[in-house]
């Protein structure tokens, strides 16, 4: 994850340009969002277990928006919605 378009070093830079920055917390800067307490916080949400939370999501927003589903993947740490 540390390379390539997804890469988590990138991310602040990714949605400073998309405006998304105050959206998400007033005040907050790019800087805020490294790769280092980005990480952390994808720890802490795995330790969490809450994959069967977001699984749920998922489907509910497929089943609620009419989404075709053409493949079904198995892994929903993939999907972007």
């Amino acid at each position: 994850m540390r390379d390539g378009p997804h890469a988590l070093s990138t991310v602040g830079a990714r949605r400073e340009e998309r405006g998304l920055l105050a959206l998400l917390q007033p005040g907050l800067t790019r800087t805020a969002l490294h790769d280092d307490s980005l990480g952390q916080i994808l720890e802490t949400l795995f330790a969490a277990k809450l994959n069967p939370v977001f699984g749920a999501v998922a489907l509910t927003a497929l089943q609620v928006y009419a989404l075709p589903t053409p493949w079904l993947p198995q892994d929903t740490t993939t999907m972007t919605l």
